[in-house]
């Protein structure tokens, strides 16, 4: 494989711009110690990686070295008024860094399943929003953007995908927990099934299985979606 070695020599150029940085005057010694920790980390985290690829991509591997030699040309050549562009530069090798991980190792398939339980534990919540209230209906059809916008950036592991599912989340989790609440009360209170028979004209066997369904969904719902904020959470930094 190709890419170990271009990532230990992207590990290398960042050495040299670490190695650059104190003697550039036009950096406030504050700032230097900032960008220092930032580069070496993302010096660390390259150099580590390098040495766990099990997934040979060498096209984000030359790209990866690109952007560091790029970055030591510019801590060479940085004037005053290149600072703020250039502290950008650094946060951008840092946050590649943190996301190589996940295209050189097998670590993306935790995000893939984490997507995909994001799915599953929606299904249910648009499912039940229509039988909790006016309310839930509204903030049902409210999300429905958000969440179709984050499906598709998660998808490309877009910070924005990341952000947008952060915020659709908790809804769901407070019906998912609220569906389990009146499933498992529902179904200990024959009157209860009894109302639900008759509110919607079917056989009593009937709305107690529907009831059955509604905690089902609601167990479907709030596991999926925990464990999708979880993972969502400890695998951040995949996302750009």
């Amino acid at each position: 494989m190709k890419s170990p070695k271009l990532l230990a020599d992207t590990a290398s150029k960042l050495k040299e711009v670490e190695d650059l940085i104190p003697k550039v005057r036009v950096i406030p010694d504050k700032l230097k110690k900032k960008l220092l920790k930032n580069v070496a980390e993302a010096r660390e985290n390259l150099a580590r990686l390098s040495k766990e690829v099990t997934v040979d991509n060498v096209e984000l591997a030359r790209f990866l070295l690109r952007i560091s030699s790029k970055l030591k040309e510019a801590t060479v050549n940085l004037k005053s008024e290149g600072v703020k562009e250039y502290v950008k530069e650094v946060d951008k090798v840092l946050r590649y860094s943190r996301a190589a991980r996940y295209d050189f190792t097998n670590l993306a398939l935790k995000v893939k399943s984490a997507y995909r339980a994001y799915i599953i534990g929606l299904i249910p919540y648009f499912i039940l929003s229509g039988f909790f209230g006016l309310a839930f209906a509204i903030t049902a059809l409210i999300l429905m953007f958000p969440v179709i916008i984050s499906v598709r950036g998660m998808k490309r592991r877009s910070s924005m995908g990341l952000f947008l599912a952060s915020v659709s989340i908790p809804i769901p989790l407070v019906l998912g927990a609220l569906a389990i609440n009146y499933g498992v009360h529902a179904l200990q209170d024959p009157s209860e099934i009894s109302s639900v028979a008759a509110q919607l004209n079917i056989p009593y066997a009937a709305a107690e299985g529907l009831v059955a369904l509604t905690l089902v969904l609601g167990v479907i719902e709030l596991i999926s979606l925990s464990y999708a904020a979880v993972m969502f959470y400890l695998h951040r930094h995949a996302f750009l």
